[in-house]
């Protein structure tokens, strides 16, 4: 079930099952406790050794573009742009995750 959320939308479980999309959402949300969130928003629910790592990957990317300079800098950007080209603005739901409420 878990995945068949993650990779579907509301609208395709909804036509799959033969159900509103409401009915899907309201089982979703309230009887799987499972929530969108934005990407955005992860890094306020992180926990501390989650963000812990985070310092020790950004820390390390500064170390390696104190040492390397420029050419750091350029693989770093190239491969961004790679990922991005990829990206399609279409897909408002490409930027969601679907989590777990947890209180």
């Amino acid at each position: 079930m878990h995945s068949c959320i993650q990779t579907h939308n509301n609208r395709q479980i909804a036509n799959e099952l033969d159900i509103s999309r409401r009915n899907v959402h309201e089982i979703n949300a309230d009887h799987l406790q499972f929530h969108k969130i934005c990407a955005r928003w992860m890094r306020r629910l992180l926990t501390e050794k989650h963000k812990v790592k985070l310092f020790e990957s950004a820390f390390a990317f500064l170390q390696l573009y104190q040492n390397e300079g420029d050419e750091f800098l350029d693989t770093f950007v190239i491969e961004y742009k790679i990922w991005i080209h990829h990206f399609s603005p279409e897909m408002k739901c490409s930027a969601l995750k679907i989590l777990p409420l947890r209180l």
